[in-house]
């Protein structure tokens, strides 16, 4: 069981969540984590469980009542700015959705709010699932298997920061994704190849630089090399997964007959500056938006037929 104190805005949000969907329930200010269940102490010593597995809320059983009810002097407080403050934030929108309480985030913003965490979390090799439907449900892996919310909440506490990759590794992943956005290739494949040479194979870190690495060689028209880089991903597990198929696609039809036209036309739709360096002979060969749609889902379904038949896992 980890148990914990919010800083003063987020205690207070919860509070009044759980004042309106609970009947007046009062929170005391202690929480806890306990497995996939966020865990809320009452001021009348009844304890209520929200399970991310499930989407429901109900009274907390023993022993993690009784895990709560012991010694508080020594509980850190979750301190405002920091990326366990931010899984929080996150946890707080998911159970204010699962209520319905207005305003709650749509699908949409629920989908970019769990990226925008999960990008922050390939510093520490590890990646939230978000799965909408009927109800809500939220788990949590590291590259080989799904881990807990405690086991994640402890991976981010300053007491296990030692835990987080490698400062200067993570450096250069930034420096080379900076690099790839600017079209500097040659730069970005140095920063990218460093850290495939330092990361642990597999790990989240590992998968995101083989995904950039793999936009590097598919700019620079090493199709093979990007091929290679795409299957070695596991899409479940990257910031940009609902894109891999599509990148991996465009790989393998422009390795069998693709006009330049279309080759140019793909590269300008995925890089802005791409594009505005190649603007004059892109006016000259535009593709119609229609065949140009076509082309990209059938890459789309090339991909991902290639991909399940490739992909080995780490």
């Amino acid at each position: 069981m980890l148990k914990f104190r919010l800083y003063h805005t987020l205690h207070l949000q919860y509070y009044e969540l759980l004042q309106a969907v609970c009947n007046g329930f009062e929170i005391n200010g202690i929480y806890g984590l306990y497995e996939n269940k966020i865990i809320f102490v009452g001021n009348n010593e009844k304890a209520l469980g929200f399970c991310f597995e499930t989407g429901a809320l109900e009274e907390c059983p023993f022993p993690e009542k009784d895990s709560l009810s012991a010694e508080t002097n020594d509980i850190p407080e979750i301190r405002q700015d920091t990326e366990i403050a931010d899984l929080f934030k996150f946890l707080f929108t998911v159970i204010r959705r699962c209520f319905g309480m207005k305003p709650c985030a749509d699908d949409y913003m629920l989908n970019a709010l769990c990226k925008k965490l999960n990008k922050k979390l390939i510093e520490y090799n590890a990646h939230c699932f978000l799965t909408i439907s009927d109800t809500i449900s939220f788990a949590v892996s590291d590259h080989k298997e799904i881990i807990s919310l405690e086991s994640l909440a402890e991976k981010l506490s300053e007491a296990n920061q030692h835990m987080k990759v490698d400062d200067s590794v993570y450096a250069d992943y930034q420096n080379g994704q900076r690099e790839r956005k600017f079209c500097r290739f040659a730069e970005a494949e140095k920063y990218f190849l460093k850290v495939l040479s330092a990361e642990q194979k597999g790990s989240v870190l590992y998968q995101e630089t083989c995904f950039e690495m793999g936009e590097v060689y598919y700019f620079t028209d090493r199709l093979k090399e990007a091929v290679q880089c795409y299957r070695s991903c596991d899409f479940k597990l990257l910031d940009k997964g609902e894109e891999l198929f599509l990148r991996l696609g465009y790989c393998l039809a422009e390795m069998k007959k693709v006009s330049e036209n279309v080759r140019l036309f793909t590269k300008c739709s995925l890089n802005g500056r791409y594009m505005a360096a190649h603007k004059d002979s892109l006016a000259e060969g535009e593709v119609p938006q229609e065949e140009f749609e076509m082309y990209t889902r059938a890459c789309e379904a090339l991909g991902k037929a290639d991909w399940e038949q490739n992909f080995k896992g780490s």
